[in-house]
C-alpha cells in the first residue's frame, strides 16, 4: 500500500489476511464458476488477494469488506474471460491444424446445442459477451452460464481424445 494513501478503514495486513482467508471459501466459489482449472482458480484467487490488498485504502467501512471483494473477483474474472477470449478469436476450431493443437485427432464434432453454439460465438467467433446477450435476447449470467458449461463439455473432448 501505497505510503502516501490513507485507508478509511484502519487494519493490519495479519487483519487483512485473517479477513480474506474467512472469505476465502466464498470467493473460490465464484472463481470455479468461470474456471474449471484448479491452477486458474489458484491463480485469479492469487490475483484477487493482490488486488484486494493493493486497493484496500480505497474501502471505506470494514463491513463492505465481504460485497467489496466480491465485487473485485467477478469483475476479475470476466475481465480474464475476455482476454482469454481475444486470444482465441482468431481460431477456426474446424481447421485440422488448431484441432491437433487442441490434442484432438480430427476437426472437432460438437452438437448443435445452444450452449455450443454460443462457445462457438464467443471463443472462435469473435462476437463479445454483450453482442450474444443483446441477440440472443438473454441475460449476462445465462450467458455466462453457457460458457462455463461449454467449456466443460471442451474440456471433456480434449481430455478424452488423449
Amino acid at each position: 500500500m501505497d505510503l502516501n494513501q490513507k485507508s478509511t478503514v484502519d487494519v493490519s495486513s495479519q487483519d487483512f489476511l485473517q479477513l480474506y482467508q474467512e472469505l476465502r471459501p466464498k470467493l473460490e466459489k465464484t472463481v470455479k464458476r468461470f474456471f474449471q482449472c484448479k491452477a486458474d482458480v489458484d491463480d485469479m484467487l492469487q490475483e484477487i488477494f493482490m488486488t484486494g490488498w493493493s486497493h484496500f485504502y480505497q474501502l471505506r467501512s470494514l463491513s463492505s469488506f465481504s460485497y467489496w471483494l466480491q465485487t473485485i473477483a467477478r469483475r476479475m474474472c470476466i475481465r480474464e474471460l475476455s482476454r482469454q477470449h481475444r486470444q482465441w478469436e482468431t481460431l477456426d476450431p474446424y481447421d485440422s491444424e488448431v484441432s491437433g493443437i487442441l490434442g484432438l485427432s480430427g476437426p472437432m464434432q460438437l452438437p448443435d446445442t445452444k450452449q455450443n453454439q454460443i462457445g462457438m460465438s464467443f471463443y472462435f467467433g469473435g462476437n463479445s459477451l454483450r453482442e450474444i446477450c443483446q441477440t440472443r435476447g438473454l441475460n449476462r449470467n445465462t450467458v455466462l452460464s453457457h460458457l462455463r458449461r461449454f467449456r466443460q463439455e471442451m474440456s471433456g473432448i480434449i481430455s478424452d481424445s488423449h
